[in-house]
């Protein structure tokens, strides 16, 4: 089925939306010994979970995309591909119309279909790769690593420099081997 890809991905995104703290999340600064990071913290609650990031754009664009946001996102798209389904192969919404007020039906997925498709057109099966953060007495630094990338690894003072440092160098390995065509490694 045509739509299988995009219900896939909005069925994934949609359960690690609501696998999140169901608050109204926001970024607020934070001073510690790495110098200024930003917490990401869900509203008022008392015990609500809150997480560190170095960077105030990453912190502003996580809080800005929080669960409860998102689903109203999911609730809609649900929405809009309940309202435009496969009917022998046409859109049982969109018709072409023309001068003489006639109508044709319009192939399936139609053009808000494919809207909707494009989101997920680029999104292989996802990986799920473990990195590690440690403290490295020769380095005097932490050090990220991701066992399934030996030769990678990142060296940070504060230890979410070096989180994001690993990750964000996994995501640059994945996207060069994806350009290349190279095959990807397994979890370790």
């Amino acid at each position: 089925m045509r739509q299988s890809k995009l219900q896939a991905g909005l069925d994934r995104d949609e359960a690690i939306a609501r696998a999140a703290s169901p608050h109204v999340w926001r970024p607020e600064p934070w001073e510690n010994e790495h110098g200024r990071e930003f917490i990401v913290v869900a509203d008022e609650t008392v015990g609500a979970p809150a997480f560190a990031i170095s960077n105030e754009a990453n912190a502003e664009h996580i809080a800005r995309f929080d669960p409860a946001g998102m689903g109203s996102i999911f609730t809609a798209m649900r929405k809009v591909l309940d309202e435009h389904r496969n009917k022998g192969g046409y859109c049982d919404t969109c018709r072409h119309y023309d001068y003489a007020y006639d109508y044709d039906p319009v192939p399936y997925p139609c053009p808000t279909v494919q809207a909707l498709e494009a989101i997920y057109a680029a999104d292989p099966e996802p990986r799920y790769y473990t990195v590690l953060v440690t403290w490295s007495e020769e380095d005097g630094e932490h050090v990220g690593i991701c066992p399934a990338f030996p030769s990678l690894s990142y060296l940070a003072p504060g230890y979410f420099d070096a989180l994001q440092g690993i990750h964000q160098l996994v995501q640059d390995t994945i996207a060069d081997m994806n350009s290349r065509g190279e095959e990807l490694p397994e979890e370790v």
